[in-house]
């Protein structure tokens, strides 16, 4: 596959601030020795879907089976990669070939999720710093330059949620983060839906006790959103309407809960809450 020149790059903070830590050893060894001199891989779009398509599948039969997550799975992958989808034709300023990486990191963003939201294990990586050890060996099997690996390295820790350290540094990455939250652009019973898988993944200990608890919590939840879309103007455009459709109806519902909006609460969240 053909490879992609690109202007020279002295140093990963260049490419994305969420370099700054790397802790994938082989990506900080092939900076070290490599550099950032050799050009991109070109993305063909038959390479693309392919790739895709194997990342999607190796996600389901790899992780899925075994660990069962109701949310962070091969489905939610698949919706991520839609919507970046959606969001890459309509937003200027991206390349093609860095289209196709996006399209790439959205399929891989949470590979190998621990299924909660602090991931415990002993080697020390959180949820998104093991997804991206697993998505390094995939570019570097595939070829891909180091340029586009530091890439993809924040473009998946641009995702991380919970942590005020971290956040999507580049216009690229916020696409992705806001893509990955994108959920609330779903007619309201799916949302309600979905936001009881993630209750599912969460600890007993931390979930909400109470309707009104869990309502405030989907609150401040849109309020995060409303801020990383106050940063894209472009995906505010299109998808404000569907945040102040929820907000309005979740603040309707703090006041009288009654009415069919509550009927999915009833069904997917309340059998959730701590007791």
């Amino acid at each position: 596959m053909p490879k992609e020149t690109r202007p020279a790059i002295s140093g990963a903070e260049e490419i994305t601030r969420n370099a700054r830590t790397i802790r994938v050893v082989a990506l900080q060894r092939a900076i070290h020795e490599q550099g950032f001199s050799g050009p991109d891989l070109a993305i063909s779009d038959d390479f693309l879907n392919g790739l895709i398509k194997g990342i999607v599948l190796h996600q389901r039969v790899a992780f899925d089976d075994v660990k069962r997550n109701r949310y962070h799975n091969a489905e939610h992958a698949e919706e991520v990669v839609m919507r970046t989808r959606g969001l890459v034709r309509r937003i200027k300023g991206f390349d093609a070939n860095d289209q196709k990486l996006m399209l790439i990191a959205a399929a891989l963003h949470d590979l190998g999720h621990s299924g909660t939201t602090l991931r415990q294990a002993s080697d020390g990586l959180s949820n998104e710093e093991y997804t991206a050890v697993l998505a390094d060996q995939i570019l570097v099997a595939h070829k891909f330059s180091v340029r586009q690996r530091v890439q993809m390295y924040g473009l998946i820790m641009g995702t991380t949620f919970g942590n005020p350290s971290i956040k999507p540094e580049t216009k690229m990455e916020k696409v992705l983060s806001i893509a990955d939250v994108g959920g609330f652009t779903k007619p309201w019973t799916q949302w309600v839906e979905e936001s009881s898988f993630v209750l599912h993944e969460t600890p007993i200990a931390e979930r909400p006790t109470t309707i009104e608890e869990w309502l405030q919590g989907r609150l401040k939840f849109l309020a995060w959103i409303e801020s990383r879309l106050n940063e894209l103007p472009e995906v505010a455009k299109y998808w404000r309407a569907h945040l102040e459709e929820k907000r309005i109806k979740v603040n309707y519902l703090l006041k009288i809960q009654a009415g069919p909006s509550m009927k999915s609460i009833r069904t997917f969240v309340v059998p959730l809450l701590r007791k």
